[in-house]
């Protein structure tokens, strides 16, 4: 996906479109905990690595997801989960 030419750091919107999304998507991936540093000019800089990780952190199968929810909610509850 990178060619060799791409810098390390990545603004928002480079960003945005190294991984195909929009800048609004992005920057909801900001607020969702995605990785990055705020310049003393107030820029936003998101390092190509930590951006790699945390999308492949996010590539969870859903089955597994609601599994793991039902199961908390379950257990918070007192309940023993089926399955």
């Amino acid at each position: 996906m990178a060619s060799p030419e791409m810098p390390t750091w990545l603004s928002p919107k480079s960003a945005a479109r190294y991984c195909d999304v929009s800048v609004r998507t992005l920057r909801g991936l900001l607020a969702e905990g995605l990785p990055h540093v705020r310049l003393k000019s107030g820029r936003v800089r998101i390092k190509r690595d930590w951006l790699d990780e945390f999308l492949e952190k996010g590539t969870e199968d859903p089955a597994a997801a609601i599994d793991k929810a039902v199961s908390e909610v379950c257990r918070d509850l007192g309940l023993k989960a089926s399955g």
